[in-house]
């Protein structure tokens, strides 16, 4: 590793999870008929905003929002354009003027709005979508990109820390710690390096001989 190691940052790993969850919930409202409602929520806000806008480019018969709690539905970090105040979820949620159902509706609900929702747009009448798998299929993605000669031993190493029950090393870990190495050209110290994001002591030379990692 010529120079230091390129650690990730936080837009990073947004871009590349978008990667899985903007095909999943645009087949989801795809098929979901006239009327549906449903819900995201534990998303950071910056994934909020860009899925709203893919999913209203791909899938322009459907309704999708961003929660917001002011009353002119604005968020200082959001495009007016995304918003919708409580007030006004509810009226697309309900059948129009003529008793036909609207488009099937998804909000995404940011972190602080959350406890209000759950008054408001419960699971009775909203589909709570789950996405907790996300990162573990993000996790499978990012390991078919690691070329074939550092793969497999990526992947032994994966396998035996999650045959330890190693605490630290969760699927959103796990996929830190596959997308550092991408940022890093798949450089074999950078490899070893990034083991801090499994909550390991980095070795630099561990991938060094890949026949003895």
């Amino acid at each position: 590793m010529s120079v230091g190691l390129r650690e990730l940052r936080a837009h990073e790993l947004n871009a590349e999870l978008e990667r899985v969850l903007m095909p999943r919930l645009a087949a989801m409202l795809r098929t979901r008929g006239p009327g549906h409602c449903m819900r995201v929520s534990d998303l950071d806000l910056e994934i909020m905003v860009h899925l709203c806008q893919q999913l209203r480019s791909q899938v322009p018969g459907a309704q999708v929002y961003i929660l917001s709690i002011l009353s002119d539905g604005h968020r200082a970090s959001i495009p007016s354009d995304l918003t919708v105040t409580s007030t006004k979820l509810v009226e697309l949620r309900n059948p129009g003027a003529d008793n036909t159902l609207r488009p099937p509706l998804l909000v995404f609900i940011p972190s602080d709005l959350r406890a209000a929702a759950e008054d408001s747009f419960g699971v009775a009448t909203f589909e709570q979508v789950s996405l907790g798998d996300a990162y573990s299929e993000l996790g499978k993605l990012l390991l078919a990109d690691v070329p074939n000669g550092l793969r497999p031993t990526i992947a032994e190493v994966l396998r035996r820390i999650e045959a330890a029950t190693w605490p630290f090393a969760d699927a959103i870990a796990i996929a830190r710690y596959l997308l550092t190495i991408k940022l890093n050209d798949y450089d074999r110290d950078a490899a070893g390096a990034a083991l801090f994001e499994l909550g390991l002591v980095p070795d630099f030379e561990l991938f060094t001989d890949l026949a003895r990692a």
